[in-house]
């Protein structure tokens, strides 16, 4: 990696980043109204918010690592993966304590986006939202902390 590639990556990351405050933030608003409706968009921001912290940890696993070892269950290995710090590579993208988190956004993901009859129940939005909450708050700061610590353990002069 060079410092044009981590220049690049970290304004990818910083701009996933707003996807997913945006997300997070409309999933709160969406939940706020009454009704199935309500209920339906706040999934739908929240699977949002899954699906650009999944490809933030992809782009990063591709950059560093380039594979992910067991195909039928990759979803779960990337989040396993990305708390790892692996020594003179990378640190990680995530504490481990934001694994639980993760993986229960990851699981309604699945089943919203696969489920033919599904009702959603609110008081489990409300948990759900409360783990996004968890993950999102201070995303921008893992972000760029990542980085500097991928550009001092390769060298790399940040502009």
């Amino acid at each position: 990696m060079d410092a044009i590639e981590l220049t690049t990556l970290r304004q990818e990351l910083l701009r996933d980043v707003e996807v997913a405050e945006t997300s997070l933030a409309t999933a709160h608003q969406r939940f706020a109204g009454a009704g199935p409706a309500h209920e339906e968009a706040c999934a739908f921001h929240l699977c949002r918010l899954f699906n650009v912290i999944e490809q933030m940890a992809l782009r990063i696993a591709k950059r560093f690592e380039n594979a992910i070892d067991d195909p039928a269950r990759w979803h779960a290995e990337l989040i396993r993966r990305m708390t790892l710090d692996i020594p003179g590579v990378r640190p990680p993208l995530f504490p481990r304590e934001l694994a639980a988190p993760l993986n229960e956004l990851r699981g309604f993901r699945h089943v919203f986006t696969h489920a033919y009859d599904l009702v959603l129940r609110r008081e489990k939005l409300e948990l759900l939202l409360t783990d996004a909450d968890s993950i999102v708050s201070g995303f921008r700061e893992r972000a760029l902390r990542f980085v500097e610590e991928v550009a001092k353990l390769h060298g790399i002069q940040q502009p």
